[in-house]
């Protein structure tokens, strides 16, 4: 079996999902039509950030709404960004020994910072065989913030992410 894995976006303060999430919602979409006769596992994360709903509940009943007998494996939602994202993740596949096939769907302006973060915290295990798969988005503003987190992450690591590294 693998693991399809949905990382966390944003909603509003009355539960509407952002662009980006929708985006990595219909990339779900194409990717659990592919492989739903396998019975892939589903990990969705996000906590609550923006409303009093956590993101995982909204995610959860969007693909609930859509797909009656889907089977949510693993919801994190205390991951309220991509570092919790990556440690916590990582930790639950060393917990349960997993070796196997992930795949990863985010946007893609947020890829080059979920790669950097994933392949550190999997860089010691052998026979996971990772993919990533993004979403096609505009967000010329998104990539640029982007960029500069993914630059403070490589050369002043902060918060749980510098814990982590040390």
């Amino acid at each position: 079996y693998m693991y399809i894995i949905i990382l966390g976006g944003d909603n509003d303060s009355s539960g509407n999902l952002s662009n980006s999430t929708l985006m990595r919602l219909k990339k779900f979409d194409e990717i659990y039509n592919d492989y739903k006769n396998n019975y892939p596992k589903i990990i969705i994360s996000g906590g609550v950030r923006f409303s009093k709903m956590s993101h995982c509940s909204l995610i959860k009943k969007k693909l609930q709404n859509k797909y009656p007998n889907i089977k949510i494996n693993k919801e994190f939602e205390e991951n309220n960004n991509t570092i919790d994202e990556a440690i916590n993740i990582e930790k639950y596949f060393k917990d349960i020994n997993y070796k196997g096939n992930i795949k990863i769907i985010t946007s893609n302006w947020h890829m080059n910072r979920v790669k950097y973060l994933f392949n550190i915290v999997f860089k010691f295990y052998d026979n996971l065989n990772i993919e990533y798969i993004e979403t096609n988005e505009n967000e010329i503003e998104l990539e640029k913030e982007e960029e500069i987190k993914l630059y403070n992450l490589k050369y002043t690591p902060y918060g749980k992410w510098k814990e982590y590294i040390n």
